[in-house]
């Protein structure tokens, strides 16, 4: 079946989206979160974010890539053969992606969800938000109509992918190498906090006789 030259249903959108989805450019994402990026962004020395939130976070990246790889991918290990944080049920525990998006007349709204769990739980997550899709994407023009089939799309491709369970994947390396950094950032702003509070506060001089 081809994917172009023609009139394609509803189906052959979803056909081809999955086969065109390994030729296709990727995305563009939120440098610190992973979001997909659709319109703009917020740039900041070269790095793209989705929001100004994301964006006053951006020192996190650096403290990742200054973690030591051994310590990094030992964490990532611990976290794929541990037990599902949404079931707590048997691993492999990784990131699955899911997209949503409604409408009401002229006001869309879309976003991205990353669930950390099992295949079971992830797969879930993705039937759930592609019928979120299906039943309140359409009701914005124009762009509930331009990107409910984007996200729909989106999940189907996620549900038809087949992962390799045997190895984490990059999505669950870079969610845990940011959440080290942010835990690293945070325990040095407790410590910063102890030293401030703990510096007796200076007295001035006493003042000389008259």
């Amino acid at each position: 079946m081809r994917c172009v030259g023609r009139i394609r249903t509803f189906t052959d959108e979803i056909v081809c989206g999955i086969r065109e989805s390994k030729n296709r450019k990727p995305m563009a994402s939120c440098s610190l979160c992973g979001t997909s990026i659709l319109f703009g962004g917020k740039w900041d020395s070269g790095m793209r974010f989705c929001s100004e939130r994301c964006r006053a976070r951006s020192g996190i990246l650096q403290v990742a890539r200054q973690l030591p790889e051994a310590d990094v991918q030992a964490q990532v290990a611990l976290v794929h053969q541990g037990h599902c944080p949404k079931c707590q049920g048997a691993g492999p525990v990784d990131v699955y992606k899911s997209h949503r998006v409604w409408s009401a007349v002229f006001l869309t709204q879309w976003s991205d969800h990353s669930l950390v769990g099992c295949r079971s739980c992830g797969r879930k997550q993705q039937v759930l938000d592609t019928l979120f899709c299906f039943a309140l994407g359409w009701w914005g023009f124009p762009f509930g109509l331009l990107l409910t089939p984007v996200q729909l799309t989106r999940n189907v491709v996620g549900l038809a992918r087949r992962p390799d369970l045997s190895h984490p994947s990059g999505n669950l390396a870079n969610l845990v190498r940011t959440n080290m950094a942010t835990r690293l950032a945070q325990m040095a702003q407790q410590q910063n906090r102890v030293v401030h509070s703990t510096v007796p506060p200076r007295t001035p001089p006493p003042l000389p006789p008259k």
